[in-house]
């Protein structure tokens, strides 16, 4: 989560690059994947940073009791 006073500046997007750069020298792996909310702020962010939709998680829980 993000600060509204620090959004916009491009620094999760260089983390998000970043880390993707990283993880793909590893030859072992093949592919990158985000999870996010729906409709969540975070998309536009992955969606800028070349990632796309190939599949949904439907998920559901409820706080311990």
């Amino acid at each position: 989560m993000t600060l509204e006073s620090h959004r916009r500046r491009g620094l999760a997007g260089a983390l998000v690059r970043a880390a993707g750069e990283w993880a793909l020298e590893d030859p072992a792996v093949g592919r990158l994947v985000i999870v996010a909310e729906d409709g969540g702020p975070a998309i536009g962010l992955y969606q800028r940073a070349g990632f796309t939709e190939v599949a949904r998680h439907v998920g559901v829980s409820r706080p311990p009791s």
